[in-house]
């Protein structure tokens, strides 16, 4: 279970794992693994799998040049017919959420549509510290590095090529290359994964140890390079067990012919809105009969009306006919919807 990502013939996996305790007071969370580029169904999928979250644990760390790093993803994305995980901005996006650290050891927060979203990641004053602390050698690599990454991946990349990388990646920290550049991506390697992993870690414990969120689910969205210690953290630091986990697939190895919605994961968080035992079968019917439901016609007024089949009138000669139709008693729908549910001014 240490394996959030994996790579087979049909493309790249990431396992959504769902955690829950034993004594049914701890928060629920699931540990939803990330990457910069992915189908654009799959980050989707991600969307409406927060949307049955309390809190939301997220990344964002600050980077230098990062002014000239935000345009790498999205030209990768659009080189290799992936979808960017942030959208492409040509000016520097001025924050209008009142992020707040509640106090000095403390991440940043803040509340939006019913959640409170945390902020788990290195801000500029505690990343600057930590290069501040780096060789002069890796300080001063960084600029002509990011450069020439910037300039040669997009025009040497293939989804093979990205496939293959990502296969090794957890173990690509000094491998390969002289030991001068070995040495400088190790220190880089300090800061990008070991010093985040610390951060998160202390974070989500915090997040598991308050008091407000018992009973309540928590939703990691973390890149998957660190999902591996946040599981030792709840396996073996909170007796927390796996509930159950998905694979959903990130990037499809073959962009022209991908395995279908059903076999790469895609449609599951929704088939959950819908209820808590709905399978896909499920939602291919609930979507056929929303279907019907659109396209069906009334061909008598006097005919009595199921109202739980009504998705919304379609005019207002139409919601004429349901509240002329003879009724018997006071019919009600699914949701407990009534005839006057469906009146519309004239």
């Amino acid at each position: 279970m240490g394996r959030f990502h994996t790579i087979d013939e049909r493309g790249e996996w990431f396992r959504f794992t769902a955690y829950s305790h034993r004594d049914g007071i701890h928060p629920d969370i699931t540990l939803i693994p990330v990457s910069h580029v992915a189908e654009r169904k799959f980050y989707h999928e991600v969307e409406q799998e927060k949307r049955f979250a309390d809190v939301l644990v997220i990344e964002g760390a600050w980077v230098p040049f990062n002014a000239v790093l935000r345009w790498l993803f999205p030209v990768l994305a659009l080189v290799l017919g992936l979808t960017p995980q942030d959208r492409p901005r040509l000016f520097k996006r001025r924050r209008t959420r009142p992020f707040q650290r509640p106090a000095p050891d403390r991440a940043r927060e803040y509340e939006a549509g019913g959640k409170r979203y945390v902020w788990a990641d290195l801000d500029k004053n505690e990343m600057q510290a930590l290069i501040a602390a780096l060789p002069l050698s890796a300080r001063f690599a960084y600029p002509f590095l990011l450069a020439a990454t910037i300039l040669i991946l997009p025009f040497i990349c293939s989804r093979k090529d990205m496939l293959e990388k990502a296969e090794g990646i957890e173990e690509v920290e000094g491998r390969g290359g002289t030991r001068a550049f070995n040495r400088t991506i190790n220190a880089y390697f300090k800061i990008v994964r070991d010093a985040r992993d610390t951060y998160l870690q202390k974070t989500l414990a915090f997040e598991i140890q308050r008091q407000d969120n018992q009973c309540k689910h928590i939703y990691v969205t973390y890149g998957a390079l660190h999902m591996p210690k946040l599981h030792r953290l709840l396996s073996e630091d909170y007796g927390y067990h796996v509930a159950n986990s998905r694979e959903v697939l990130a990037v499809a190895a073959n962009p022209h012919h991908p395995p279908s919605d059903e076999e790469s994961g895609y449609g599951l968080a929704h088939a959950r809105s819908l209820g808590p035992s709905m399978d896909w079968s499920a939602v291919k019917k609930a979507l056929t009969n929303h279907k019907a439901q659109f396209e069906m016609k009334v061909s008598r007024v006097d005919a009595p009306i199921s109202y739980g089949a009504v998705v919304k009138p379609v005019s207002n000669k139409v919601a004429k006919a349901y509240r002329a139709a003879p009724h018997q008693g006071s019919p009600k729908g699914p949701s407990g919807e009534s005839p006057e549910d469906y009146k519309t001014a004239s």
